[in-house]
């Protein structure tokens, strides 16, 4: 398992095996989730919204409504 140790400025380095598996860069934003538990997680932004338009296709033919979709009815 990876792992990193903080400086004493606070600075810790991804290790890279980290930075390969969420394609990260110099610049890319890291966003730090305290959990109530105490579990840290660190999420990559790598990505926007804008780069999931046109993921989900339905097929050919196939209408669905916006009530059909509700999955508390």
């Amino acid at each position: 398992m990876p792992e990193s140790i903080m400086g004493r400025s606070g600075r810790v380095t991804i290790p890279v095996e980290i930075r390969n598996a969420v394609k990260a860069e110099p610049g890319t934003r890291l966003v730090w989730v305290l959990r109530p538990d105490g579990r840290i997680y660190v999420l990559a932004k790598t990505g926007t919204l804008a780069d999931l338009r046109g993921i989900l296709k339905a097929p050919p033919g196939v209408r669905v409504s916006v009530e059909d979709m509700d999955p508390f009815r």
